[in-house]
């Protein structure tokens, strides 16, 4: 299984062109308001931001490959995929931004 984690201080972050090319991809109906200065997407009438979608996502794991980090992570990222066993259950731990996936005593990083 393939999941998605930051790599660097600063905290996990999808750029706004990653965040638009995956509203597509997924054909969701959105649209692209400011909202306070910033632009945002907006899915079903309600704003649509990265941890709304799952780290395993396959569009986001794949687009994330073939685009590369500089284009998926926004300033403050560095994403890169993790490959863990299947099945697994796991949790993100994150310490000043930097991410590791965790299972039972087990890190992969």
């Amino acid at each position: 299984m393939k999941v998605v984690i930051n790599d660097c201080y600063g905290g996990y972050g999808i750029s706004f062109d990653a965040m638009l090319d995956l509203v597509r991809i997924k054909g969701l109906d959105y649209a692209v308001v400011v909202d306070e200065s910033e632009k945002v997407i907006q899915v079903e009438g309600r704003n649509y931001y990265h941890w709304d979608i799952d780290r395993a996502d396959k569009d986001l794991i794949q687009l994330l490959e073939e685009k590369g980090n500089e284009y998926v992570s926004d300033s403050c990222a560095q994403l890169k995929v993790i490959e863990i066993p299947d099945g697994i259950e796991y949790v993100i731990l994150e310490f000043d931004g930097t991410e590791r996936i965790v299972e039972k005593g087990r890190v992969w990083q």
